[in-house]
């Protein structure tokens, strides 16, 4: 898989490398996406920058949190509503469901989240395994 990551603190620090495909057979509930379309955020910037809460975030991290994609396959007795073809927008908030802000409905500002991208590998890839 080709991806961009940030490799090392600081201004910069970004390559475009060849990684290792994926391991392990495709296992519900994760779909395997073609990553068609991204975009670069302020946040990417900031990270990029390296500069204030950003430079918390651990390198080397695949980067990318806004994007969107073809689902190019489907684990074996896979009961969700996708199909091979189905273009989707990949949710970059991954969030716990039972804080305060989960059960009220606003996810995105779980008090637990984690965000593709900064606290995990994100969506600037050819290719990736998402639930």
């Amino acid at each position: 898989m080709i991806a961009c990551v940030k490799t090392k603190r600081g201004v910069g620090g970004i390559e475009v490398m060849e990684l290792r495909d994926f391991e392990s057979p495709l296992s519900d509930p994760h779909v395997e996406v073609e990553v068609a379309w991204g975009s670069i955020c302020g946040s990417d910037i900031h990270f990029y920058k390296d500069v204030g809460d950003y430079s918390l975030f651990s390198v080397p991290k695949i980067m990318g949190h806004e994007a969107s994609g073809i689902v190019r396959a489907l684990p074996p007795n896979y009961m969700g509503d996708l199909k091979e073809g189905d273009k989707v927008v990949l949710e970059p908030h991954v969030h716990c469901g039972t804080c305060r802000l989960c059960k009220s409905g606003a996810t995105n500002v779980c008090e637990n989240r984690v965000i593709h991208g900064f606290h995990i590998d994100g969506f600037f890839v050819d290719t990736l395994r998402i639930e």
